[in-house]
């Protein structure tokens, strides 16, 4: 996440974000254990929680923590005929970009 989006999503509120008051925050991007505990996440589990609002497990790329296939913001443009496509400097494989468009 960059600036940009803050202040995006500063517009669109209507208000000044704080990522130090966890009341004001509307992002988590922590993971679950198999018992729905939270836990440190990884970046798998963490782009999957951006890519689709689902916390999932650690290692788990699109999918929920019953291993079903999660819609992702890709998926859901698709459906409205937008066109797609992943720009990064990770590796198009390493688990954030790839949460975003694998299950």
């Amino acid at each position: 996440m960059g600036l940009e989006h803050i202040k995006a999503t500063e517009i669109y509120e209507g208000r000044k974000l704080s990522f130090t008051d966890w009341a004001n925050s509307k992002v988590n991007t922590d993971s679950v254990d198999e018992n729905g505990e939270l836990v440190l996440t990884d970046s798998a589990a963490g782009g999957t929680a951006i890519a689709t609002g689902t916390l999932t497990i650690n290692k788990y790329i699109g999918k929920n923590p019953k291993l079903e296939d999660l819609e992702t913001l890709m998926d859901i443009a698709k459906k409205i005929g937008k066109s797609t496509g992943i720009i990064t400097t990770d590796n198009i494989y390493g688990a954030t970009p790839s949460s975003f468009s694998g299950h």
